[in-house]
C-alpha cells in the first residue's frame, strides 16, 4: 500500500482513527430504519436506530436526539450494555412535501464523536397520480376490471373520511391513452387490456423509459400473441416476461394455488413479513398465467410464487423506470384477493413502491 501511495502524482493523506479503548469506549450509530415506500404528507413515519457500545463498559441514560432539517424534533434515553446493541425507535410526521433530513445523534463521552450521528434523506409526496387503464367496464358496481382496485388505492375517498389519500387515481380505457395522459401519471396499471395501437405503446414505452412505473395484470381479455410479441419481444420489450398458457380452473376438474409464504425480500412486500400485516398465502388463486421466460440475467426479479413454483409477480427495470407484472386479475374474477383484508395495504405497498423507484 505504501508503495502505490507513494507513486501517485497527486498523493492521498492517511489518517488512522482508533474506534474505542477498553477504557472509555465508543458510542456509533450504525444505521437508520424506516420504510423505503413512497410517504405522503401527514402520514405517520417511523424511524428506528440502531445503536452500538463497542466499549467494555456499560452506558446508562445515554441521550439519544431525533432532528428534521436540523431541528431538534424529540429527544430519548436509552441504555447500551458492554459490547451491546440496542434500538430507539422515533415516530415522527411530516407536513410538507419533498425532501428532508432526518438526523438521529446519541450524547456519549468517546474519543470518536463522527460516528455518533447518522443522517438519510427522505421524499416526502403530496400525491401519487396512477392511470388505471380498465380492459373490462362495466356500469354494474365492482364489476369493472378496475373498481376494486380503485378502491384500494383510495380507500379514505370512497370512504369519504376526512383523511386524504396519497394515491389518486384515473381510470379510463385503453383507447384513451396517449401522450398528455402519462405526462401527469407516475405510475400506469393495465388491468386486462386486450391490447394497444402501435402509437400507444411507443408513448407508454417512452414513459416507462424516463422513469415511470407500470403494472401490468393478466386477465381473459389479453390478446396472448400481442403481448408475447409486443410486450415482451423475446425480452427486449417492457414485460419482464411473456404470458404463457392459463392454468387453474379451467373447467371443473381445475385446481387453485396459493402464494408461496416466505420471508420477502422486496421492499413492497415487506411489509408482509410482519405476521399482523396480513398473510398473503391465504389467498386462493383460481386462475392464473404461467409466466414463461423469466431471465434473471436480464434483471427480472420474481417477487412471489406461487406453490405450484410458478411466478406470481415479476419485477424488471426498464431505463429509468420499473415494470411489475401480475400473472392474475386484480379483479375478483381469478382470485379472492380483493376480498382480504391484505388487498388494501397490497396495492398500496406495490404502487408506492413502485412509484418510489426502489426494489
Amino acid at each position: 500500500i505504501r508503495r502505490q501511495i507513494d507513486a501517485m502524482n497527486i498523493k492521498p493523506e492517511l489518517t488512522l482513527l482508533p474506534i474505542g479503548k477498553p477504557v472509555s469506549g465508543n458510542v456509533s450509530i450504525d444505521s437508520l430504519e424506516f420504510p423505503r415506500r413512497a410517504l405522503g404528507v401527514g402520514q405517520q413515519l417511523a424511524v428506528r436506530a440502531n445503536i452500538r457500545n463497542h466499549g467494555i463498559a456499560a452506558i446508562d441514560n445515554a441521550r439519544v436526539i431525533f432532528k428534521i432539517d436540523g431541528a431538534e424534533s424529540s429527544v430519548s434515553q436509552t441504555s447500551l450494555a458492554a459490547n451491546g446493541a440496542t434500538q430507539v425507535l422515533f415516530p415522527c410526521v411530516f407536513e410538507k412535501a419533498g425532501s428532508h433530513v432526518m438526523e438521529v445523534e446519541v450524547v456519549a463521552d468517546d474519543p470518536l464523536a463522527d460516528d455518533n450521528r447518522y443522517a438519510a434523506a427522505v421524499t416526502i409526496w403530496d400525491s401519487i397520480n396512477v392511470l388505471l387503464v380498465d380492459g373490462d367496464p362495466s356500469g354494474q358496481p365492482l364489476q369493472s376490471e378496475t373498481d376494486y382496485l380503485s378502491i384500494a388505492l383510495t380507500p379514505f375517498t370512497f370512504g369519504r373520511a376526512r383523511l386524504s389519500d396519497l394515491v389518486q387515481t384515473e381510470t379510463i380505457q385503453a383507447n384513451e391513452i396517449n401522450e398528455d395522459k402519462l405526462k401527469v401519471a407516475r405510475v400506469v396499471v393495465l388491468a386486462n387490456v386486450a391490447k394497444l395501437e402501435p402509437p400507444q405503446l411507443a408513448a407508454l414505452t417512452n414513459f416507462v423509459n424516463e422513469g415511470g412505473a407500470l403494472l401490468v395484470c393478466a386477465g381473459n381479455r389479453i390478446d396472448l400473441q400481442w403481448y408475447r410479441e409486443q410486450m415482451f419481444a423475446a425480452g427486449n420489450g417492457l414485460l419482464p416476461a411473456a404470458f404463457g398458457p392459463l392454468h387453474g380452473q379451467i373447467d371443473e376438474s381445475g385446481k387453485s394455488t396459493h402464494i408461496v409464504a416466505q420471508h420477502f425480500d422486496h421492499a413492497a412486500l415487506e411489509f408482509f413479513n410482519e405476521p399482523p400485516n396480513g398473510d398473503l398465502s391465504a389467498a386462493e388463486i383460481r386462475k392464473w398465467h404461467e409466466l414463461t421466460d423469466v431471465d434473471a440475467n436480464a434483471g427480472v426479479v420474481v417477487l412471489a410464487r406461487l406453490d405450484n413454483g410458478d411466478p406470481f409477480l415479476a419485477e424488471r427495470q426498464f431505463g429509468d423506470g420499473v415494470v411489475m407484472q401480475l400473472a392474475t386479475t386484480c379483479d375478483a374474477d381469478w382470485s379472492d384477493l380483493p376480498m382480504r383484508p391484505f388487498f388494501v395495504p397490497l396495492m398500496q405497498q406495490l404502487v408506492t413502491t413502485m412509484a418510489s423507484g426502489i426494489s
